[in-house]
């Protein structure tokens, strides 16, 4: 999604959440990543209290199925499904 991209990511310490940010058109966005390609996105944090805090970002992987109509689907139940691809500890 355009907008709403940083509701595929997640951590695994409650007291740090992706930042969403607002703004005006939220359309579907498919990234297509080859074997051994990459792709960069930079994530804003949001926390209480971070000093000394270890955890990992989590990014809900969302495989576009044909069946797919981009411009209906319910990105929150799909993203519950989602296989979910974890970093290594960052602290």
């Amino acid at each position: 999604m355009s907008c709403s991209w940083a509701q595929f990511y997640i951590t695994d310490n409650p007291k740090i959440r992706t930042e969403l940010i607002g703004c005006d058109k939220n359309i579907p966005k498919i990234i297509t990543l080859l074997p051994n390609e990459t792709n960069t996105i930079i994530l804003s944090l949001r926390s209480k209290n971070i000093v000394d805090q270890e955890f990992k970002i989590g990014f809900k992987l969302l495989k576009v199925k044909e069946s797919y109509n981009l411009w209906t689907f319910r990105l929150p139940e799909e993203l519950k499904n989602a296989e979910i691809i974890w970093t290594d500890t960052i602290d």
